[in-house]
């Protein structure tokens, strides 16, 4: 059996490209070996062999988005709450703090072990390469810590050189272009994108009090540090989740408005959506009301807002009775 061995971003973009590509076969194994990694280097008066207070918040947060990332890649979950505490001490990383200047370095390569590992028989081999090499590089790879700082900069300044700030040479611009790919392929990666971008300017935030920062090959000043965080700031997705939900629970505690807390049947999403009783017409209620009364499933049309991949608000624009109760319909 063959075996693809992945050390460097450069072997994990070279066989995302035969997965995409559809050129790995169906009989092979994948090993992570010392990738992927995060290295964090700091030189500054605050900065030997130390870990302050921001930069220790910015590794909590790196862990939160692994674990969240496992969830939803292998357990289909939004968030990383019904993770058994095996999982979590499995994916638990060691960051390592070397001497002189602070150098940190935080090892991924058992997490995305783990996640290629327990992908294996729920899907096809080349889609497990696809998950599990992409929501590697999105926490490590250098081309998407440049994309990420890069797009920060260009979202408010118009200036012809804002987006040399933060450069992305021509072969990282093609491995974001395979990355572009896998996301519109596998649309459960997007979310990884949203969290691990906001989690990766928020690491960069904790240190831009640095003399000089390189975050994972992305090399700034203090200065320019701050004018690529000048720029980020998270702003909401207007966006449309129309299907199949289950009513979980009922708030009619105002008098103008309900509240329905509802799990979108095709991810397992939970949130709360709200409607005001004279915005529907009468079916839409009845179809509410039957459906909360029978436990079965009920198509809805739903306006929301989106922010790293959680919804913030949702209205429920109409509700259509299922005349048949789905054959699979629980997360």
């Amino acid at each position: 059996m063959p075996e693809f061995v992945v050390n460097s971003e450069k072997d994990a973009f070279d066989l995302l490209k035969k997965a995409l590509n559809e050129q790995l076969g169906d009989d092979f194994h994948l090993r992570f070996q010392d990738w992927p990694r995060v290295q964090v280097t700091l030189k500054g008066p605050e900065y030997h062999s130390t870990i302050t207070p921001s930069l220790m918040q910015g590794l909590l947060d790196l862990q939160h988005g692994i674990n969240r990332t496992y969830a939803q890649l292998v357990l289909e979950q939004p968030d990383a709450k019904k993770l058994k505490e095996t999982d979590r001490q499995e994916l638990e990383f060691k960051a390592k703090v070397e001497e002189g200047s602070s150098l940190v370095t935080v090892d991924l390569s058992d997490f995305a072990q783990k996640l290629v590992t327990e992908l294996v028989g729920k899907m096809e081999p080349s889609h497990i390469v696809i998950l599990g090499v992409v929501g590697a590089t999105l926490w490590a790879a250098t081309t998407m810590y440049k994309h990420y700082a890069n797009t920060q900069v260009k979202k408010k300044e118009i200036d012809a050189d804002a987006d040399k700030l933060v450069q992305l040479s021509h072969e990282e611009t093609a491995r974001l272009e395979l990355v572009t790919k896998a996301l519109a392929q596998q649309p459960r990666l997007v979310a990884v994108e949203q969290n691990a971008s906001a989690t990766s300017m928020a690491l960069l935030k904790g240190i831009s009090d640095a003399d000089a920062i390189d975050l994972n090959g992305v090399q700034l000043t203090q200065a320019e540090a701050r004018r690529v965080l000048s720029t980020a700031r998270s702003t909401s997705n207007e966006i449309q989740i129309n299907g199949n939900y289950r009513i979980l629970a009922v708030d009619a505690s105002k008098e103008d408005e309900f509240r329905i807390k509802v799990r979108f049947l095709a991810d397992g999403r939970e949130f709360w959506a709200k409607f005001r009783d004279d915005s529907l017409d009468r079916e839409h209620l009845r179809a509410l009301q039957e459906a909360e009364w029978g436990k079965a499933p009920v198509y809805l049309s739903v306006n929301a807002t989106e922010l790293r991949g959680e919804v913030t608000t949702a209205t429920i624009v109409s509700a259509t009775q299922q005349p048949v109760k789905l054959a699979s319909d629980d997360h």
